[in-house]
């Protein structure tokens, strides 16, 4: 029955072969249009209706206030999250439209779901899996729709729009979950725990002859057992094959130069603001695929449509390999954060190269007398490959020491809110506590000149431990580092770390004066200190060898004052204290 299972779901039906009656919004209009919100919605109602083996129901509320759909598709079980669990089954999330102008997942989706149920020996495999299917993750996006949301793709006729009502990128959005949706994505993740999360996209950029790339975490931080497991069934397996059946697949392009292939391809970090990152931070595998927005919209749907019954057919094969690869990698990765060396915190691409080739088309550069600068034009209708180097070395920028725990005082409650929907573990203090502990100040601080998705956010600083008792009142949080999610609490709350609360600036008021001297009162009170402490004026005389400094009345002034004892001890001090194993075990 298994083989024939696989020998069904690598078979691609053709359109001919399906009944008109369940021909998906798309599949209708020849693939010139996308399904709209009302369609996909009476969509899954008729699948719904159609199998025991399907259940849809409603993960929580758009910014507009609209139902977001989740599709159930598991066989002999109860369509509940306990219920999956406890089932041992690999546990798949797949969800499209989270850029709603990227619109061939969510066809794709529906177009799987059907198959799966309406041919009775595909229908075994959800005997073996279970599906966790959000077709239009940003539905109030897909709701606005119209023809010109998405300038540089080709097709369908109207898609959606790449952002939130509230303007949000949701793939930004999965550590500061500032919009509705992202918090209701994540109460959905945090009751299914899903083994593996697949998110479906099209890229903008070149012109090559790829129908799909991938993204799929890669670097020191990704534990061993997860990276073979993604080669083994996903590069080796699922890819593999989709690329036998005729279609062309890399990793992710993204060019070094936008205006000359040439020069390279860049490596990409996904770090926990994206969903594969995000995945990443709970030791699961993350797949989000890239379809090229320059095929046709029925060549990015057939595409889509191939590698996800590839996928599930390969996790399928022995469905207990996916669940204990995550068990493992789980073990690897909490080991990873206590390693003596330190956890690797920071990543960067690094400046080496290999050369690879590369399936491109042939353009031309001309300069253009608009833009006054090259002008790329590409030519589809003539293939070509050539070599280029790849830069996708990962190198490590810092590590970080985890202490034992962190401790958040209570008037932080955005911090507080968000730890509870990331499902932290953390225990609230009935009384104050007077604690010395470390913590992290922040010299040299640099906002960003503009706010990113609805933040200021830091974009340089310099971070220096200091050790200082304070005083934590009642209602503080304690969350102690040795727990199944500590990966993402350090990402949470070590301040270095490139998705910190502390980096999307939500201690931002920390690094702001609230007192203010007269200069009046500083000119004495400079003249006071040099008096009582004479090793002032050589570090005074050192600081004037900056001509900018030495020019500054206010900074030169400001230099007496952040040494004097009016300074507050608190500014540009992060402020989640860092307890080492002997500050735990009072606290505790």
């Amino acid at each position: 029955m298994l083989r024939l299972l696989l020998a069904l779901l690598m078979t691609t039906p053709t359109v001919s072969a399906r009944s008109i009656d369940w021909q998906t919004p798309a599949e209708a209009s020849d693939f010139r249009e996308t399904a709209t919100v009302e369609e996909v919605n009476a969509y899954l109602a008729r699948l719904d209706g159609l199998s025991e083996s399907i259940s849809v129901a409603s993960f929580g509320r758009s910014g507009e206030g609209r139902e977001m759909p989740v599709l159930i598709a598991a066989k002999g079980i109860e369509h509940t999250a306990a219920a999956a669990r406890a089932s041992g089954r690999p546990i798949v999330l797949l969800q499209a439209g989270i850029h709603p102008g990227e619109n061939e997942g969510k066809d794709a989706l529906l177009m799987l779901v059907r198959d799966l149920v309406r041919q009775p020996a595909e229908n075994d495999a959800l005997e073996k899996l279970i599906l966790v299917v959000v077709p239009i993750y940003n539905i109030d996006g897909e709701a606005r729709r119209g023809p010109f949301n998405r300038i540089n793709q080709l097709g369908p006729e109207s898609m959606g729009w790449r952002t939130t009502a509230r303007n949000l990128n949701l793939n930004r959005d999965f550590i500061k979950a500032d919009a509705p949706e992202s918090r209701a994505w994540l109460a959905l993740w945090g009751a299914w725990r899903p083994h593996l999360l697949i998110d479906l996209h099209n890229t903008d950029g070149a012109d090559f002859q790829y129908d799909s790339t991938w993204i799929l975490a890669d670097g020191p931080r990704v534990p061993p057992a997860l990276a073979q497991w993604q080669k083994n069934v996903l590069v080796d397996g699922a890819f593999a094959h989709v690329q036998k059946q005729g279609f062309k697949l890399a990793p992710y392009v993204q060019l070094v130069d936008d205006d000359d292939p040439r020069k390279g391809l860049a490596g990409f970090i996904a770090t926990p603001r994206y969903s594969t990152g995000y995945a990443l931070a709970h030791a699961r595998p993350g797949l989000t695929v890239e379809n090229h927005m320059l095929k046709s919209n029925e060549r990015r749907v057939e595409v889509s449509l191939a590698l996800l019954r590839a996928i599930l057919v390969e996790i399928a094969r022995v469905p207990s390999v996916l669940p204990a690869a995550i068990a493992k990698a789980e073990e690897q990765a909490r080991a990873s954060m206590f390693a003596p060396e330190g956890y690797p915190l920071e990543l960067k691409i690094g400046t080496e190269s290999r050369d690879v080739d590369f399936l491109g088309v042939e353009y031309t550069r001309t300069l253009s007398e608009i833009s006054g600068q090259p002008w790329i034009q590409y030519h589809p209708d003539k293939p070509v490959e050539f070599s280029v180097p790849v830069f996708d070395a990962v190198e490590v920028v810092s590590t970080a020491t985890l202490p034992a725990g962190w401790l958040i005082p209570p008037e932080w409650t955005d911090v507080i809110e968000r730890l509870a929907l990331h499902g932290i573990e953390s225990t609230v203090l009935g009384e104050a506590h007077e604690i010395e502990a470390d913590f992290e100040r922040a010299a040299k601080v640099v906002l960003s000149a503009r706010s990113f998705e609805g933040r200021q956010t830091v974009s340089e600083w310099a971070l220096e431990p200091v050790r200082r008792s304070r005083t934590f009142a009642a209602g503080s949080v304690l969350v102690v580092a040795d727990q199944p999610l500590a990966v993402l609490a350090a990402e949470l709350l070590q301040a270095g770390a490139p998705d910190s609360f502390a980096r999307w600036g939500f201690f931002n008021a920390v690094f702001e004066d609230k007192e203010y001297f007269e200069a009046r009162v500083m000119e004495k009170l400079a003249r006071e200190m040099l008096a009582s402490k004479p090793e002032l004026r050589a570090e005074f005389e050192t600081a004037l060898a900056d001509p900018a400094f030495a020019g500054d009345r206010n900074a030169r002034l400001r230099w007496f004052y952040d040494k004097s004892e009016w300074a507050d001890p608190r500014r540009n001090v992060i402020p989640v204290a860092r307890l080492d194993a002997a500050g735990l075990a009072r606290l505790r």
